[in-house]
């Protein structure tokens, strides 16, 4: 390194690093303070020894002589009085000194002067300029100018030389600097420019030091003196290396101890080699030209397969293995001598790798140097050779080859391993596999397979192609015959080769059979056994017939049980489950529950080719009896009832009302197998098994029976038993009964009271009473069940109400007994209102179980239904003066008085009747358990409770109750609570501040911190920053809120008397406050470190509470002084973060209280940049919370960061502390001393941004000159869209490679460490994360062109080889270089404009003049794009205020920092003036972007009240429960409504916006009759607030009560229906108001309820009744009147009638039919019995009322049947007649039917014929055999004589019959059933004659001497012998054969053109095949030899 160089005045420089120039860089070292004098001869000789002058100049002195010297000059002068030391002349003497001329002596001053420092700029060799600091004085003060110069600059110099640490002899020169700088800083102020405030700058300290060690001696070794080891002379670590290793140091000596050793200046020279080689490898050879080679293997095999038994294998390997760089640049070959005279001793001769290397050469073949090989041997074809377990060296590397001994055997497969080394000891492996085999292949069994079958001989196909054996796919190019021809056969040779290539040959036959089997039969039965198709047992029986295969036969069959048919798709290969195999006709199967399953069944010949799947008909196993269900007779009556079915489901059961014969229908199922037969018998007993009365009958499967059974007589009790029977043969029994015959009704003993009644819920009831046993039947033994009731206005009327079930009645007012004996009937359910002064009648219909009834009526019910009226309670207090009577008192709510309560009421009336009053006092309304109900005179309205012991703070009501005849009504009054003055109110807070609404906490928001920065609303403050304004708030208990009717505020100081004793004082005087729970106070001057509290009276009528107060706060305007971070410790490693502080103080709170301010610290990190201009820096990591309730003394934190931080520029700490009043200050503190050498760690590459040109919108370039230092910090943004650039001011290489990367996905940031490297050669320049590439001789690069996009972060990236540099003698080598910036992001756009808002969101007033909270957010810039190193691209914000938007009058822009809220205090702002919140935010490319609040008016005064009153819209107020006002104002109101002018108790007070006029939201309990008061507060912007109060008003929030209106003429009657259409006539009654009069009446009549179509509305004034004449009424319409009744608070009650309807015609008739059953009965076979039934008889108008019966032997007549009345029914059965009808006679049924005005109308049947004989049977039925199908129960209209069935499908094999049934007019019927039909619809299947044959299939149908021919002999004709079999037919079998033979296909000429038949016979089977028939036909002719003949054969089956 080049010395320490001087360049005088005061200037040392050093270098700290080299250009391409080889120039050197300096830079300031150190400056002089008072020192010593150096010593210059002027003979300019080192020798001269002049004598040392103290504090002369350096340069100064001159000497002749040792004792002949003087100085010229002293240190430090300057010139002038700027000088230290005085020069005195010869012989000049100074008391007390006395020196010689030319000696500097201190000046007269006697205080040396302190000379600063002198910097220079140089460029090259030339100084350009120089700045010096003037001198001062010592121990004055530091002088700080307005001078941009360099003022002062403190420097101290050490230096001193010691001896190398190593080399303790070499002298080493040390040197250290220390430098320290400050500053000022003047503000002049506003508006006096002549004030000047300075802040001084405590200065920072840089400290340096350098080093430089001195060697002039020449090195020898030590083996020359024999004190070492010659070999340690060159020293090396490997012979061979792949890493870079530095030599061992030489070890030098200083000087010779030995002449003869003297060695000084002859260098001896050393020769050791080295190998370094970290890129060349082996490899083995790919071109496949020198593969590995088993030579002992097969030549044939390709060398894969040793086909013989010798261990030895030889494997050859001849130029697999290379390494080609060592091979072919001599690497290994002999080293040739050097040029060097080197000693022998001093070089290696002789040696091998990997010991050393010498000059010799290295063995090796084609590079390598060594060979090893490993086998192994398995028996799973190398699969478990996964690896060598043993390597041999290879003797002869040359050589490449080896013979290894192995043991192994045929099958075996053998893995060799060879594995070859370099020189280097990198290694190539490759292995080679050879296998075993010394025997040819065996063949086994051959077969074909199919579908999972082996051993098959039959091929399915014509094409041989398709054939598979041994599971191997035939070749079709290597078969000479590859079409097949169907029943032939082939025979295939095969010959099988192995891998080694060994062989063997085998032959096989095989048949041709490409056919299917032939479909048979299936049947669900054993083989000779019926088809099943219904059973019990859940195992099936399947058996089949009729399957052939001619060519092959059937091999096997395949079998499927299941709920479904097999089909074609379903056919599974292989045969699997669920399909099972057989080779037997029949097969069994389990089933798993019941069901109806089939058995599907295919056959498979031998070429297993199956048939097509064939079903049967299936079968149902039934294991269920069959149910029966619905059972209905037709006229049986059953007693209505809960059923429990048997399920678990509980069914009602009512009645049926049928009585005739005896006939009845039901419904009966089976899932399974379905209905075979029902029969019916009926019983005496029970059990019924055996019928006594009617045996059991069939009803050949209808479900339903018809029997005359005159045995049946009156009281007869018999039981039905219905037998279904199922076609599995199961029985199932249902029993019906007992049944009795019935023909009397019940009867009527008794007396039906009626009363009106009320349940606890209000509802009123008609109730009717009467005994329990007052209904009965004689002949029922069971109490009667069927009750009905109705109401009308006449006994047995049903208008008012129709016939209901008294079940549906069970009221809790009446018991619940059996049989009833009471019902009350809801007067809701009538169709009609009940009407006061009407009669009314309640009717019992009682239906006995027959069906027959008896209607009996109540006594008459008359209808009184009117209470007394309710009145109105007041609690009210006596007056003073004696005499005044209790008339209109005030009502009251409170009262002092524990002994006495007086009340007064008004309005309790009845219209008919006198009341009678009680009254009571209690502590809830209605109650009186202060006082019970006393009575009181009914002349009287006022009462006076005394002698009491009242509890105070409880309330009393006092009620009243009116009673009349009918019941009473009760009224209690509002309450008066009992209270005492002066008591304490418990629980009751007063707190400092505003109350926290739902918005309170949005004081601030987190953007640019890590946790919830938003400061919540507190409910309690105890410091605020305020000075103007003082908020104050309160909280009363729930329950003693109605006491306090007046609030007063006062606001109080703390006084300190003494350190014990604290006083307050009154700075506001208690002030009202209306119905509030917060009050603002604006005005205000507080003292700032004061403290204060509000003071609340709580006041009710009767005087106040004790005065409560908050716990107080104090004053804090100023921001919290901060004492500095006292230590900052970092480690690194574990990325802890330590440091200490002491706490924040508050300058105007005392010193014990001034810590409790502080509210809580937050943390971050910045970096200080060079060209930074912002308090907060650079924000690295967004604000962080300290978490700690300690907040006083000296603090310590520790945290954990998130990553490690990178110190490549000065990273400072930063603290902030925030007090509860939302102020706070900020210190910082470097994490490490940035002065210190080392601590900081600069880029190597800078990004670098230059100057924003506005002309070219881009930036400049930026250039770095030689011999410069670049000052700026790293940059992290550009604003440039197409430039980047970059610096590396430390290097001097000259060459530089670079590129610009931009991908997006590196992790590396500024200041942390990267987590991904990245270096120069990390991206090629063809990548696409690679945007530029270039080179420079430069140290800084500029690179345009490029298309920066907004957000992403761009890295530079450099390159530079090693360089060797020359200054002079020297040589520096400069290392290569590879390196990438940290980063550098563009940014094209300004922050996005946020928001600002001054307080609370959307307000726009406050009171406080002094202070103004500003927030703002939704600023963003390129942090939203997540890669930047900053927490957020906010570089800073700045806070204006003005009086206009955008406005900084009235405080200019001023940076905040990193913030998101602040608190401006200190301003002076002027009430009444619209101030704005401007804030401007500023990213780091210098863009900014700025927003405005909407303006916040200061408003420090309340509204005023106008001279007009509150608007309830009238007198009164019209609801209990809303209340409504109207007044004129400003902005905001809040309301309320009291019982008493200054009170809230009614409703509290609510806020309503901008309204002039008001509603309350929620439920109100006015109570009427009592004023109310509404007091209304109107606040303006800034919450200030003024009051006013209504008058009293007085509340009827309920119209009159209802009266009633009745129609007609009658006064006391209300009439439902008139006859005449010309008038209406109403009168009315009983309207009421308790509180107000009845102001008059209005009437309206329409044809609906409250409509006005027939007359409109029309005042009537004060009448009660009106007739209106002239009218034209239509028939049939329902006429109302409706009555409104008024009061005098104009609220109206409207009854309305229920009607009246004209009709003056008679019903319309309508249709009677004979009979109850649907449609008009012709004949009947009863003759005790009459039924009818009739409809369409309606009356449009008036609708029916009732209807009379009668019948005749003529239409109208009665001489059968006198007239009966009946109610509404439409049908009717008279079940006893006195006497018998006449057969052949017409019976006439006439029906009259009466409308409710009175009128009738009547009709008449057709009349009915008595039959009693049913029809005769003259001819059985018979089926037609050529067409039909069956349905069960088809029933045939009509006389007709034949049907036929279709769309049935009959199964083949079962037998058939139909069942006819034929019945007359009367219901008489007769039965039969037709023959049985056998169904076969499907012929026999074919078979096949039995030929003998050869063929693979192996068949032996052939029977010895059949199928032969035979010549005439004598009388013997020629005859055939034939065979044949397979034919079948399941169903019917086979009757027999027909036979012909003929010359010709199908011809039969040789038999005589005539078919023999041959009948079947029964032999022995062939297998599953059938027996085997044999027959001899004779021929009419020899046959001639070689000709042909046909015979054909045919199967008839029992069908025929």
């Amino acid at each position: 390194m080049k010395p320490i160089v001087d360049f005088g005045d005061g200037v040392a420089v050093q270098p700290i690093g080299y250009r391409s120039s080889s120039r050197w860089q300096y830079r300031l070292v150190h400056t002089y303070y008072l020192g010593t004098c150096e010593v210059f001869c002027d003979t300019g000789e080192p020798e001269c020894e002049c004598e040392e002058l103290p504090n002369c100049d350096t340069g100064q002195r001159r000497c002749t002589s040792k004792d002949d010297h003087r100085c010229l000059k002293c240190e430090h002068d300057y010139g002038g009085d700027l000088k230290a030391y005085a020069l005195l002349s010869r012989n000049q003497s100074v008391d007390p000194y006395i020196v010689q001329d030319g000696v500097c002596q201190l000046d007269n001053y006697a205080v040396p002067l302190q000379c600063l420092a002198q910097v220079m700029r140089v460029e090259g060799e030339n100084v350009i300029d120089k700045v010096e600091a003037e001198c001062m004085r010592l121990h004055e003060q530091t002088k700080y100018v307005n001078d941009p110069g360099i003022n002062r600059i403190e420097m101290k110099l050490t230096t001193f030389f010691r001896g190398a640490e190593r080399y303790p002899t070499m002298p080493v020169l040390l040197l250290s600097t220390s430098i320290k700088n400050g500053g000022y800083l003047d503000t002049v102020g506003f508006p006096d420019v002549n004030q000047t405030d300075r802040t001084y700058y405590e200065g920072r300290i840089f400290n340096t030091s350098a080093s430089f060690t001195f060697d002039f001696d020449e090195p020898y070794h030590c083996f020359l003196e024999t004190s070492c080891d010659a070999s340690s002379l060159l020293e090396r670590d490997q012979p061979y290396t792949k890493e870079i290793l530095p030599m061992k140091e030489l070890e030098y000596l200083t000087e010779a101890t030995n002449p003869q050793k003297n060695k000084a200046g002859n260098p001896e020279n050393a020769m050791r080699y080295l190998m370094f080689d970290n890129v060349n490898t082996p490899h083995i050879d790919n071109t496949g030209h020198y593969p590995i080679r088993v030579e002992s293997a097969a030549q044939n095999t390709s060398y894969t397969w040793i086909t013989k038994s010798d261990s030895k294998v030889e494997v050859h390997w001849y130029r697999h293995f290379l390494n080609e760089f060592h091979k072919n640049t001599g690497q290994l070959d002999a080293i040739n001598d050097y040029s060097l005279d080197i000693l022998p001793a001093y070089d290696e001769m002789t040696g091998q790798p990997p010991d050393t290397r010498s000059r010799e050469a290295i063995p090796n073949a084609h590079g390598i140097i060594k060979f090893v090989v490993a086998f192994g041997v398995d028996q799973q074809g190398g699969m478990s050779l996964t690896g060598p377990t043993r390597w041999y060296s290879v003797d002869n590397v040359e050589a490449e080859i080896v013979e290894l001994d192995i043991n192994y055997r045929d099958g075996d497969t053998i893995r060799i391993w060879i594995k070859g080394s370099d020189v280097m000891e990198n290694t190539v492996e490759d292995n080679v596999t050879v296998h075993s085999d010394s025997t040819p292949p065996e063949i086994g069994e051959m077969y074909l397979t199919r579908n999972g079958v082996d051993y098959l001989a039959v091929h399915n196909s014509e094409d041989l192609y398709e054939m598979m054996y041994f599971t191997i796919e035939m070749n079709k190019e290597l078969m000479s015959i590859p079409i097949g021809i169907h029943d032939y056969d082939y025979v295939f040779s095969v010959t099988v080769t192995n891998n080694a290539m060994l062989q063997s040959t085998r032959n096989f036959q095989i048949t041709v059979d490409n056919s299917p089997p032939r479909e048979g039969s299936v049947h669900d039965s054993l083989p000779d056994y019926p088809d099943v198709d219904f059973q019990q047992s859940l195992v099936i029986f399947a058996s089949w017939d009729g399957f052939f295969d001619r060519e092959s036969g059937v091999m096997l069959y395949a079998y499927y049980f299941g709920r479904d048919c097999l089909y074609d798709n379903e056919i599974q290969f292989p045969i699997q489950e669920p399909l099972f195999t057989a080779t037997s006709t029949q097969a069994e199967w389990t089933a798993p529950s019941p069901g109806r399953y089939f058995c599907s069944v295919i056959a498979y010949n031998r070429a297993m080719e199956p048939s097509k799947p064939v079903c049967s008909d299936g079968v149902t196993i039934d294991v269920s009896e069959p149910i029966i269900t619905d059972i209905i007779f037709d006229d049986v009556f059953v007693r209505p009832g809960l059923v429990n079915d048997g399920d678990g489901t509980v069914w009602f059961i009512d009645q049926q009302r049928y009585r005739q014969e005896l006939s009845f229908k039901w419904q009966g199922e089976d899932a399974e197998s379905g209905i075979y037969d029902y029969e019916v018998g009926l019983s005496s007993v029970p059990s019924g098994l055996i019928p006594d009365i009617l045996p059991f009958t069939s009803t050949k499967s209808n479900p339903a029976f018809l029997t005359y059974h005159p045995n049946l007589g009156e009281g007869v009790e018999f039981y039905v038993v219905i037998k279904a029977i199922n076609r599995a043969g199961l029985v199932t029994n249902e029993f019906l009964g007992p049944l009795v015959v019935e023909v009397t009704p019940p009867e009527f003993d008794g007396e039906i009271t009626v009363t009106l009644e009320d349940d606890d819920h209000g509802n009123s009831y008609l109730v009717a009473r009467w005994s329990q046993d007052a209904f009965y039947d004689d002949d029922d033994l069971d109490p009667l069940e069927d009750y009905q009731v109705a109401v009308g206005e006449i006994q047995g009327d049903s208008w008012i109400m129709p016939y209901v079930p008294v079940s549906t009645l069970e009221i809790d007012i009446c018991e619940v007994t059996v049989p009833p004996s009471c019902v009350a009937v809801p007067t809701d359910m009538l169709d009609w209102h009940l009407h006061g002064e009407q009669t009314y009648y309640i009717s019992f219909k009682v239906t006995n179980v027959a069906g027959l009834s008896v209607v009996a009526s109540s006594l008459p019910y008359r209808h009184i239904v009117l209470l007394p009226r309710e009145g109105v309670v007041y609690d009210i207090t006596l007056p003073d003066e004696a005499g005044v009577s209790f008339k209109n008192f005030e009502d009251i709510d409170f009262q002092t008085s524990v002994t006495d309560f007086h009340c007064w009421w008004t309005g309790f009336s009845h219209p008919h009747q006198g009341v009678q009053y009680r009254v009571a006092l209690g502590s809830l309304p209605g109650s009186d358990n202060v006082v019970n109900f006393t009575d009181v005179d009914s002349s009287v309205s006022t009462y006076s409770f005394q002698g009491l012991t009242l509890n105070v703070y409880q309330r009393y009501f006092v009620t009243v109750e009116a009673e009349s005849e009918l019941g009473s009504v009760s009224v209690s009054s509002d309450g008066v609570m009992v209270i005492s003055d002066g008591d304490s109110l418990t629980n009751a807070h007063v707190y400092d501040g505003q109350s926290c609404g739902s918005n309170d906490t949005a004081i601030g928001d987190s953007i640019h911190h890590d946790y919830d920065k938003r400061k919540s609303c507190l409910d309690d403050i105890n410091f605020q920053a305020s000075v103007t304004t003082v908020n104050a708030h309160w909280t009363v208990p729930e329950n003693m809120t109605d006491y306090i009717t007046e609030l007063k505020w006062a606001l109080q100081s703390e006084l300190i008397q003494n350190s014990t004793v604290k006083m307050w004082d009154f700075v506001v005087e208690y002030m009202p406050v209306y119905g509030e729970s917060d009050i603002p106070v604006t005005g205000m001057t507080l003292r700032p470190g004061g403290k204060y509290r509000s003071s609340m009276k709580f006041c009710h009528p009767a005087g106040c509470f004790k005065p409560i107060v908050s716990s107080g706060f104090w004053v804090t305007p100023y921001q919290p002084i901060p004492f500095g971070i006292d230590e900052v410790i970092y480690d690194g490693a574990l990325r802890d973060l330590s440091f200490t502080w002491k706490s924040f103080q508050q300058e105007e709170l005392d010193e014990e209280i001034t810590e409790d301010a502080i509210d809580y610290y937050e943390w971050s990190i910045n970096v200080m940049t060079a060209d930074e201009d912002t308090q907060d820096g650079h924000l690295i990591l967004p604000w962080q919370r300290i978490d700690s309730t300690h907040m006083s003394g000296q603090l310590q934190y520790t945290t954990m960061l998130a990553v490690e931080l990178d110190f490549s520029d000065c990273l400072r700490l930063g603290l902030r502390g925030y007090n509860k009043a939302g102020l706070s200050s900020t210190i910082y503190k470097e994490i490490k001393d940035c002065n210190v050498i080392g601590h900081i760690t600069k880029n190597i590459i800078i990004d670098a941004v230059g100057e924003y040109d506005d002309g070219i919108e881009d930036v400049r370039d930026v250039e770095l000159s030689e011999d410069s230092e670049w000052k700026n910090s790293d940059a992290e943004y550009t604003r440039s869209k197409h430039k980047l650039s970059a610096v590396w001011p430390n290097l001097g290489h000259g060459n530089f490679s670079w590129k610009v990367i931009s991908d997006q996905t590196l992790d590396r940031y500024a200041y942390q460490k990267p987590v991904q490297q990245i270096v120069y050669d990390s991206y090629e320049c063809s990548s696409p994360d690679v945007e530029a590439c270039g080179e420079t001789n430069s140290q800084y690069v500029n690179v345009d062109g490029l298309q920066l996009e907004h957000g992403w972060r761009y890295y530079i990236c450099m390159h530079a080889n090693e360089t060797v540099m020359y200054d002079g003698n020297f040589e520096v080598i400069l290392p290569e270089v590879s390196a990438c910036s940290d980063g550098i992001v563009a940014d094209h756009t300004p922050p996005t404009v946020g928001t600002v808002r001054i307080g609370r969101e959307g307000q726009q007033y406050q009171t406080s003049s002094s202070s103004l909270i500003v927030h703002w957010e939704g600023f963003y810039d390129v942090e939203e794009h997540g890669r930047t190193s900053h927490g957020t691209g906010i570089k800073k914000y700045e806070i204006a205020i003005g009086s206009f938007p955008g406005g900084v009058d009235v405080q200019d822009y001023q940076s905040v920092g990193i913030l998101n809220w602040v608190v401006v205090t200190g301003l002076n702002l002027q009430g009444g003036l619209t101030y704005y919140a401007a804030a401007r935010a500023t990213d780091y490319v210098g863009l900014t972007s700025q927003a405005v609040s909407v303006g916040v008016t200061i408003d420090v005064t309340p509204p005023m009240t106008s001279d007009r009153s509150i608007d309830f819209g009238g007198h009164f107020l019209t609801s209990t429960s809303s209340i409504a006002a109207t007044w004129n104002g400003i902005a905001e109101y809040e309301w309320c409504v009291g019982s008493n002018p200054l009170n809230s108790d009614v409703y509290p007070c609510t806020t309503t916006e901008k309204q002039p006029s008001i509603q309350s939201d929620e439920d109100l309990e006015l109570i009427e009759g009592h004023s109310n008061y509404v007091m209304v507060k109107a606040y303006n912007g800034a919450g200030l607030s003024t009051a006013a109060v209504s008058w009293g008003v007085l509340v009827d929030a309920s119209p009159p009560r209802d009266g009633f209106v009745y129609d007609g003429d009658d006064k006391n009657v209300d009439q439902d229906y008139q006859t005449h259409l010309d008038y209406l006539a109403v009168h009315w009654g009983g309207f009421y108001d308790p509180h107000s009069s009845i102001a008059g009446y209005s009437l309206k009549i329409g044809t609906c309820l409250n409509c006005d179509d027939v007359m409109k509305g029309d005042d009537v004034g004060l009448s009660l009744e009106m007739r209106f004449s002239n009218l034209n009424l239509e028939p049939g319409i329902r006429y109302y009147t409706t009555v409104t009744a008024c009061n005098a608070a104009g609220l109206c009650t409207t009854v309305t009638s229920d009607g009246i309807i004209p009709d003056n015609s008679p019903p319309i008739a309508g249709k009677v039919y004979d009979g109850v059953s649907h449609g008009d009965q012709a004949f009947q076979s009863s003759r005790t019995s009459l039924s009818a039934h009739w409809y369409n008889f309606h009356d449009p108008h008036s609708q029916l009322s009732h209807y009379e019966l009668q019948a005749g032997t003529t239409p109208g007549g009665n001489d059968t049947l006198p007239r009966t009345r009946l109610h509404l029914t439409e049908k009717a059965f008279i079940s006893q007649l006195p006497n018998q009808l006449q057969i052949a006679t017409p019976i006439y049924v006439t029906v009259r039917a009466f409308n409710k005005a009175g009128l009738f109308t009547e009709q008449s049947s057709n009349g009915i014929i008595v039959d009693d004989t049913p029809p005769t049977l003259i001819k059985k039925p018979r089926c037609d055999n050529t067409m039909g199908s069956i349905f069960n129960g088809t029933q045939v209209q009509g006389n007709l004589h034949q049907y036929t069935f279709t769309n049935l499908s009959l199964h083949d094999g079962n037998t058939y019959f139909v069942h006819v049934i034929v019945c007359n007019a009367a219901k008489l019927c007769t039965s039969s059933d037709t023959d049985d039909i056998l169904v076969d619809s499907s012929p026999p299947t074919v078979g096949t004659f039995a030929v003998e044959t050869d063929h693979a299939a192996g068949l032996t149908r052939h029977q010895e001497g059949w199928m032969t021919y035979h010549q005439s002999q004598g009388q013997n004709s020629a005859n055939v012998k034939l065979a044949w079999l397979g034919f079948a037919d399941i169903h019917t079998g086979i009757r027999h054969y027909h036979v012909g033979v003929g010359s010709r296909y199908a011809s039969c000429d040789v038999t005589g053109n005539i078919t023999v038949q041959v009948p079947h016979s029964n032999g022995t089977s062939h297998f599953d095949e059938g027996s085997i028939q044999t027959a001899i036909i004779d021929i009419n002719r020899d046959l001639v030899p070689g000709e042909y003949i046909y015979c054909s054969l045919w199967a008839v089956n029992e069908v025929q």
